[in-house]
């Protein structure tokens, strides 16, 4: 999958309140991290809920949680993710660049599944209307995506999210970037 949900749950041992002072992660961008009550009562609970974001993760993996207390033996409690993030695909080159500084051109690149999909990858969600984006087989057991630019797309610089995906919801799909050149005339 593209990330991993996890409750992590605290509870207070103690006989008096636990107030939650701070919680903060070691990746803001990949992990977050939120809990239900910042003021645990005596024998009482709270979840932490953790989300960690996988996209663009590679390869062993390690974030943690801190989280400051009020509790005198032990201020700091820290709570660990740990493993190995293996890719569902790969793509070659590693990044989409379309650059209109020539003229119109497509720009394709080739996506390897490490994993045996259920159906072959036959849609691309693009997030820029003024973009064509398609995905085809390829003859290596991989398929190729093709960006090509509409005459709507205005000048200048640009990124765009593509979502490829095959028709079986079990296949996960697979999100990269594309980035557009467009010149001035």
């Amino acid at each position: 999958g593209s990330e991993i949900l996890h409750d992590f749950v605290i509870r207070n041992v103690g006989d008096a309140d636990l107030k939650i002072n701070r919680v903060i992660s070691s990746c803001n961008a990949c992990l977050k991290a939120k809990l239900e009550k910042i003021k645990i009562p005596p024998g009482g609970e709270s979840l932490l809920h953790a989300r960690l974001d996988l996209q663009l993760l590679s390869g062993p993996i390690s974030r943690t949680i801190s989280i400051e207390s009020n509790d005198t033996n032990s201020v700091w409690l820290i709570l660990g993710l740990t493993g190995v993030v293996i890719p569902s695909y790969q793509m070659t080159p590693v990044e989409i660049d379309l650059d209109l500084s020539q003229g119109r051109q497509m720009a394709t690149a080739e996506i390897t599944p490490l994993l045996q999909l259920h159906a072959p990858l036959s849609q691309v969600h693009c997030d820029n209307t003024n973009i064509f984006a398609k995905v085809s087989p390829a003859g290596t057991g991989g398929f190729v995506l093709t960006l090509e630019a509409l005459d709507s797309l205005p000048r200048g610089n640009a990124a765009v999210n593509l979502t490829v995906c095959s028709a079986d919801s079990n296949d996960p799909p697979f999100h990269t970037t594309g980035f557009i050149r467009n010149p001035p005339d």
